[in-house]
């Protein structure tokens, strides 16, 4: 469990799922159609292509999670 605050309020935090960091990211599917994905915008990664550099939020999913939370996630973890 980690711990999330801002200047009110401080929370436990159980996953990225549950975190406020977590927001939904839209794109496009092709001629008027769209979808989303969740991002967590607390984590800002940066790749190069072709000698330009940009940066991305990673996707929150299954696959990159440990223990319900990013491997690289900026929150302090909460004391027992």
């Amino acid at each position: 469990m980690k711990i999330w605050k801002n200047a009110t309020v401080t929370m436990k935090v159980p996953g990225c799922m549950q975190c406020p960091n977590r927001v939904a990211k839209r794109y496009s599917k092709g001629q008027d159609r769209f979808g989303s994905y969740w991002i967590c915008k607390a984590i800002t990664k940066t790749y190069c292509i072709k000698g330009e550099e940009s940066t991305y939020n990673p996707p929150v999913n299954d696959r990159a999670l440990v223990n319900g939370f990013l491997e690289d996630c900026p929150l302090p973890e909460a004391e027992a």
